[in-house]
């Protein structure tokens, strides 16, 4: 039995097709999101009521550059966020993010 190339002729002639690479600008694509690893917050209790349960976060977030370490683990930003307690109270969280 022949094989195929024995078969066809024209089969030896072809080359695999070479498709262009298609150039891409420089940096992260638009969209991608920086991860961020938490390293810890603080388990804050509402000062009225003592629970820990909260709302959705509200208002603006406060990101702060500035290195240190907590329990141990360095971190390189400080995020503050508001939220609102279920009795209403707002109340300020922070968490220790290394990016």
């Amino acid at each position: 039995m022949e094989s195929l190339d024995e078969q066809d002729p024209q089969l030896e002639q072809l080359e695999p097709v070479k498709r262009k690479k298609e150039k891409r600008p420089p940096g992260r694509p638009k969209g991608s999101k920086t991860e961020s690893i938490r390293v810890g917050y603080l388990a804050i209790r509402c000062p009225k009521c003592g629970s820990s349960e909260r709302g959705a976060y509200f208002g603006s977030t406060k990101r702060t550059r500035l290195e240190g370490t907590f329990n141990g683990e360095a971190y390189n930003e400080i995020v503050t966020r508001r939220a609102r307690c279920k009795c209403g109270q707002v109340r300020i969280e922070k968490s220790y993010e290394l990016i």
